[in-house]
């Protein structure tokens, strides 16, 4: 796992594992972190097979952020994506696709900070289940 931590870069996606996907769509994915995996298509890719699917591939525009030590660079990376998977999954979002990452060597260790934007794949048009709201 930590050998794939060098193809992480800004526009790697990661997708929740057990993720509801339209039937027909093939997404080509290998296991990273913990019930995450990474997709080996580009968002545009994975966007256009869903749209055309009927379902819909949302973008959360709020950006988020973690950092995380390691003894090498890529474990400090793979901290900060397990991090960063939390933070998605307390938003009940199933994607998030990777912005920037920036490394730092310190005290003998290595820092990561890495930033992404969630995003969320779903059948239906409405981001968050209006039944809740209409009651």
């Amino acid at each position: 796992m930590v050998g794939q931590a060098c193809e992480i870069r800004p526009g790697t996606v990661l997708i929740r594992e057990g993720t509801a996907l339209p039937g027909g769509v093939r997404i080509q994915m290998q296991p990273l972190v913990a019930g995450w995996q990474i997709v080996k298509d580009s968002s545009t890719d994975i966007d256009r097979a869903i749209t055309k699917a009927g379902w819909h591939f949302f973008y959360l525009a709020e950006e988020l952020e973690q950092a995380a030590l390691g003894r090498s660079v890529e474990v400090a990376i793979i901290k900060a994506l397990r991090k960063l998977a939390r933070d998605v999954e307390r938003e009940n979002k199933n994607v998030f696709e990777i912005t920037d990452i920036r490394t730092r060597h310190l005290l003998g260790l290595h820092r990561a900070r890495v930033k992404a934007h969630a995003r969320h794949i779903k059948a239906s048009p409405f981001l968050f289940d209006v039944s809740r709201y209409s009651r």
